[in-house]
């Protein structure tokens, strides 16, 4: 916030000076982050919906959503993901491919988070011995 610019630097110096008494500059960063994350998940999300079925699972903004949600604990909606992914993996290519492990190893991490360790822990295994 510190760095934001205003056509006028009085203008800026005021709002400044009223976003640190009203709210403190710390917090005011804090709240314009979510948002930004807020809005870059509802992008991601509207972008993801429309890659053709066959390719959605195995794109980088598939990945790249899971890591979004991880990283805000929408670990349920992360998790319903990773799960279609592993599917659609497994189905295309069989439990022994690269892919297939990917997929493995995103759910593995999505159930970590999610304290279901003894899940995670058999898909890391399955990942990891491939």
């Amino acid at each position: 916030v510190r760095r934001a610019e205003a056509f006028l630097p009085s203008d800026r110096d005021m709002i400044l000076r009223a976003a640190e008494e009203n709210v403190g500059l710390s917090l005011l960063n804090e709240l314009v982050m979510g948002q930004l994350r807020e809005w870059l998940v509802a992008t991601a999300r509207r972008a993801h919906a429309k890659l053709p079925e066959a390719d959605v699972y195995l794109s980088k903004l598939h990945n790249g959503l899971i890591m979004l949600l991880r990283e805000q604990h929408k670990l349920d909606e992360a998790e319903t993901l990773c799960r279609a992914a592993l599917k659609h993996t497994t189905d295309a290519f069989g439990t022994d491919h690269p892919d297939t492990y990917g997929s493995m190893s995103a759910l593995a991490w999505v159930l970590k988070d999610k304290s279901n360790l003894v899940e995670a822990e058999c898909l890391f295994r399955d990942a990891l011995t491939g």
